[in-house]
């Protein structure tokens, strides 16, 4: 190629050699044609200014068009840089043995080779940005993802944590209340202690009025079997008085018959038995008041044997009832008696809750304080959670900002390593 360059310029350096000598020839034939017959000098003059002047024109047109066809081609093989094409430097080389572009093209050239240098390493150094970039838009992608879950765990954290301060409160409100209950049930055990104790001196005082009443009824029922018997006997004795009133009644009849015979034998008699008639009126009427004093008391032995009997119902209706008292009391002794031994085993239970609610209400203020250093911890915990959680939702807007500006700056990067790829190196 350097070749034809050198060829075509010897080839236009004839040319134009020939040109000029025959440009230059004919004007100044044709000027002293036209001067031989010009007599005036102002007009030849003239004249003489016009031809230099046509001359200079013509040889300025015939020495630029060369030039302009060298500087045509020379433009296009400079636009070859457009396109980012730099194999150009070596072709460039054959002009600067042209004194008109040898400057031109030595600047050219050292500017192409800075300007190719500068391109190499902004190629190189997209390919790396090119690399980085992708490696920061994968880290991006997923530090935005983890930053997400970490986001979600947090959220999640610092509910539970919202709620399990909740919860220490509500355990500590629920503390102090129990709190309260245990005072209370320790007042209520000792109130509790105080009437078993109470309850233990009743129970004795029963047990010993029981006996009192035991021994009593015992009493009670000796009486009454000595009233049984002493009834019974009575009922002997009014049998054995019946049986004389019986006798009575009938020596009665038989006395009142024999002055019946009398008083008949002495108005026999006559005069003689008035006397004696007297005497068996009497003796009548001493047995009738007889008969009639056995009726009454037969009327009264029969009286006194249904009240001797109704006494021994009556009796028996007692005895049964103090054996079932006896029953009861002995009943009641062993009642009281078991008692006695619940409220002992109460007693001994309550002193030993007694003791155990003194230790747990002991206990629960260092509980209590606990759940209050707790519930603290948990509330600075839920804030400190939530400032956190705060914290990696900004920082994961930031990492969305990063991921968004990766993805842009790849984009760029691509676009700029596109437009490096067309230079040829």
């Amino acid at each position: 190629m350097m070749d034809n360059v050198s060829s075509d310029k010897k080839s236009l350096k004839e040319r134009l050699k020939s040109l000029v000598v025959g440009i230059l020839i004919v004007p100044v034939i044709i000027f002293l044609l036209i001067t031989e017959a010009i007599v005036h000098n102002w007009v030849r003059s003239i004249l003489l200014t016009v031809l230099v002047t046509i001359i200079m024109i013509i040889s300025g047109m015939i020495i630029a068009l060369p030039i302009k066809k060298l500087i045509k081609k020379y433009g296009r093989e400079v636009a070859r840089i457009k396109e980012g094409d730099f194999t150009l430097l070596e072709e460039l080389e054959q002009y600067k043995s042209n004194k008109a572009f040898a400057a031109l093209t030595e600047v050219l050239g050292e500017v192409l080779g800075e300007f190719k240098g500068l391109i190499d390493s902004t190629f190189y150094m997209m390919q790396s940005i090119v690399g980085s970039s992708k490696k920061v838009h994968k880290v991006a992608d997923e530090t935005v993802t983890a930053m997400e879950a970490i986001c979600d765990t947090l959220q999640d954290i610092a509910v539970g944590a919202t709620k399990q301060a909740s919860q220490s409160q509500s355990c500590q409100a629920m503390m102090e209340a129990l709190s309260t209950e245990i005072e209370s049930t320790n007042k209520s055990c000792k109130s509790m202690l105080e009437a078993t104790q109470r309850i233990t001196v009743l129970s004795d005082e029963g047990s010993q009025s029981l006996s009192v009443l035991r021994n009593k009824t015992g009493e009670t029922a000796d009486s009454i079997e000595s009233i049984s018997v002493a009834i019974k006997n009575l009922n002997e004795k009014l049998k054995h008085i019946a049986t004389f009133v019986d006798s009575i009644e009938n020596i009665a009849s038989q006395t009142n018959l024999l002055a019946l015979n009398a008083a008949i034998e002495a108005a026999r008699a006559g005069e003689a038995g008035r006397g004696f008639g007297v005497v068996a009126e009497e003796i009548r009427t001493l047995a009738d008041q007889s008969r009639q004093s056995t009726d009454e008391i037969k009327n009264l032995v029969e009286g006194i044997y249904a009240e001797a009997d109704e006494a021994t119902r009556v009796m028996q209706l007692v005895n049964r009832a103090t054996e079932e008292e006896e029953r009861a009391v002995a009943q009641t002794d062993t009642a009281f008696k078991e008692i006695t031994t619940g409220i002992q085993f109460i007693i001994e239970k309550i002193d030993t809750a007694a003791v155990s609610i003194t230790k747990v209400n002991h206990d629960k203020e260092g509980v209590v304080s606990a759940i209050e250093a707790i519930s603290a911890v948990t509330q600075t915990t839920a804030a400190y959670t939530e400032e956190v959680a705060s914290t990696a939702q900004t920082q994961m807007t930031v990492m969305e900002e990063l991921k968004t500006s990766a993805n842009e700056l790849n984009e760029q990067v691509l676009t700029i390593d596109k437009k490096l790829a067309k230079y040829k190196r």
